[in-house]
């Protein structure tokens, strides 16, 4: 009888720890597969935005064109300087230049 409750114990024993390596492996594994996912989420993302970089740095190139600021300027109704005069500042002011 009591070989029997020992082998018993042994075998629930056993069962239980096969149980919990079960349960921490498919916790790992799907763990491990979220990751995964996560990354292919950012590889998407970044391809995005670099999509998106690309179309600035045209963007930027054309307004920073001179025939660009030379139209927008006409579109504007800029009138030509005709005499310019300048505000001294004192050297003691808190906003002269240094």
């Amino acid at each position: 009888m009591n070989k029997i409750k020992t082998t018993n114990f042994s075998v629930v024993l056993l069962v239980l720890i096969a149980g919990a390596l079960f349960v921490a492996y498919a916790l790992l594994a799907a763990n491990a597969l979220r990751a995964e996912y996560a990354i292919e989420d950012m590889k998407d993302r970044a391809k995005e935005v670099r999509k998106e970089v690309d179309q600035l740095r045209i963007r930027l190139s054309e307004v920073s064109s001179l025939d660009y600021v030379l139209e927008r300027s006409d579109t504007l109704s800029y009138t030509e300087i005709q005499n310019v005069s300048y505000i001294e500042r004192p050297s003691d002011s808190p906003f002269a230049a240094r």
